[in-house]
């Protein structure tokens, strides 16, 4: 882990982006990210933040106002250097959930090191070595209907707080939709459907099967984390479907690697991380890693469950109000994800929790379900 936390990117893998103004009217901004992994947003000459395709989906609307300003939508990113370990870069990615870093050379950005960047590096450094699919994949994988409408499929994901779906059709596995497909091809609410003289362009006129990904990259739960790393550089994608038997069985994206990374490198014996605390709610912190570690221990006495870390973001939303998201490894039985919020931060902790428990308990009926299935010759394709 030294060695990891030594390393630094040079300048020569920065790629080169534009750079725009505060008051750049979103517009504009969106049609220049088409052919660039993001962009620089300046005010008053200075570096403001940085742009990219993720960030203007998070935004959760298709609707953005043309003559928005792109500034608002910028995310406020720490600039990286050479003297950046690769550790710390892992952290940036896992926390902001964007797809690029600015990099700062000389006393200036001259351009931006992408999340591809460096997954390739921590394939080099051989960072995900001893690491398999299960060990960092979120499950279980949430799914949607292909005749269901975009709307539907945004509510889906807004609800469970998820960027991708599985298209289902008839019960099989025929594709996947993700957010950023969403907003990169329906973003025009005040046109027409080709061929249409009364539908528009909105979520609630287009088919989920319209826009999916037919496609899909996927990879089995067995396989090494380093292989699907791979597999995701070479076919430059940021997800793959995790199957068993041929059927959805999980999501591996960039984010959960870096998690599995984070979560490795900065999780202390206690083996819990958590992320977000802010002014009024840092008094919380140690009696909320006391409750997980609790929970860990009863997972593991109680559920015969092993557990490996446990992660928690959170978010304040707007006056008392947060939202949490939360993630706990079960080792070889993989990670379970889930997310809760609430009027106060007490309200979001305590839903959580309710509803790790609650998760953890079906997860064990459904490993305790498929050993007997196994035991008795009907679980196939193991």
């Amino acid at each position: 882990m030294a060695k990891f936390d030594e390393q630094t990117v040079s300048r020569e893998f920065a790629s080169a982006v534009s750079f725009i103004d505060y008051a750049t009217p979103i517009s504009k901004a969106r049609r220049q990210l088409r052919g660039e992994p993001a962009i620089i947003v300046n005010r008053n000459g200075e570096y403001y933040g940085i742009l990219d395709t993720k960030s203007l989906a998070e935004w959760g609307s298709l609707k953005l106002q043309g003559s928005e300003k792109a500034g608002k939508l910028a995310v406020k990113a720490p600039r990286v250097s050479s003297s950046t370990s690769i550790g710390d870069m892992a952290y940036y990615f896992y926390k902001l959930r964007i797809k690029s870093l600015p990099y700062y050379h000389g006393g200036k950005i001259i351009g931006v090191i992408e999340r591809s960047t460096l997954l390739k590096m921590l394939l080099s450094l051989r960072a995900l070595d001893g690491m398999s699919v299960m060990q960092a994949m979120s499950s279980p994988v949430l799914a949607i209907d292909s005749h269901a409408s975009l709307a539907q499929a945004l509510s889906s994901m807004v609800r469970s707080k998820v960027n991708r779906l599985v298209v289902l059709e008839n019960g099989r596995f025929t594709g996947i939709i993700t957010n950023h497909d969403i907003h990169a091809r329906y973003t025009r609410g005040d046109e027409r459907l080709p061929g249409q003289n009364t539908r528009m362009y909105k979520p609630s006129n287009i088919a989920v099967d319209s826009v999916m990904e037919k496609n899909v990259d996927t990879t089995t739960r067995d396989s090494t984390l380093a292989d699907a790393a791979r597999q995701m550089v070479e076919n430059k994608v940021t997800s793959l479907v995790v199957t068993k038997s041929n059927n959805p069985f999980g999501i591996l994206t960039i984010s959960d690697i870096l998690e599995k990374i984070v979560a490795t490198r900065r999780a202390e014996a206690k083996r819990v991380f958590v992320s977000g605390f802010d002014e009024y709610t840092y008094q919380y912190e140690e009696s909320v890693i006391e409750e997980l570690k609790a929970l860990m221990s009863q997972v593991e006495k109680m559920h015969e469950l092993p557990t490996d870390y446990a992660t928690v973001r959170i978010k304040r939303i707007k006056h008392n109000s947060y939202e949490m998201q939360a993630r706990i490894s079960l080792g070889k039985y993989g990670t379970l994800r889930v997310h809760s919020d609430g009027a106060s931060f007490h309200d979001a902790f305590s839903a959580l929790m309710k509803r790790f428990k609650a998760t953890i308990i079906k997860e064990k009926e459904n490993i305790v379900s498929s050993r007997r299935r196994l035991a008795h010759g009907v679980e196939y394709g193991e």
